[in-house]
């Protein structure tokens, strides 16, 4: 309710904190994408489509890090037409990585990201996710931006006890 009714505080209060936690994490593992995939997805599943379509269905391991990333781009703006968001995933299904899961996976199984890395994949992930670090860099940009705006506001005391 609080995202909907005062986006800013929520952004302040809620999602910078989120996001500079993750940001430093990320930083720990050394900024390795490898990493940032396996700490925010858990696996991936192959399903075809009655068409005949084979997409990628990714499920979140760690959900609220996930969520501050996609409310910052959602607030930030980069899911301004979810027609977009949802072409930027269908590339998924043109994919050499679901051909890669398919063969040594097969349709319609839950395969850990580890499983696959550990088969020598690890490159094929990081290039089919790109779109994971891209939403991460956003969201650190975005709230890097906020952040610089709110430092660089000159406010009354009155106004800023009324923030807190």
């Amino acid at each position: 309710m609080l995202y909907e009714l005062e986006t800013s505080r929520f952004v302040k209060n809620v999602i910078i904190p989120g996001i500079r936690e993750l940001q430093e994490l990320f930083e720990k593992n050394g900024k390795r994408e490898e990493w940032l995939i396996t700490y925010l997805y858990n696996d991936v599943c192959i399903r075809e489509e009655p068409n005949g379509e084979k997409k990628c269905m990714l499920s979140v391991k760690d959900s609220y890090y996930h969520d501050m990333i996609w409310r910052a781009c959602n607030i930030g703006g980069m899911y301004k037409n979810v027609q977009e968001e949802r072409k930027q995933r269908a590339i998924v299904s043109k994919d050499k990585l679901v051909e890669i899961i398919e063969e040594e996976f097969g349709l319609n199984r839950l395969v850990k990201f580890e499983e696959i890395m550990q088969k020598g994949y690890a490159k094929e992930v990081v290039q089919y996710l790109y779109w994971a670090r891209e939403r991460y860099e956003f969201a650190v940009n975005y709230i890097d931006s906020i952040s610089v705006k709110y430092l660089t506001d000159e406010k009354d005391f009155a106004s800023m006890l009324e923030e807190l």
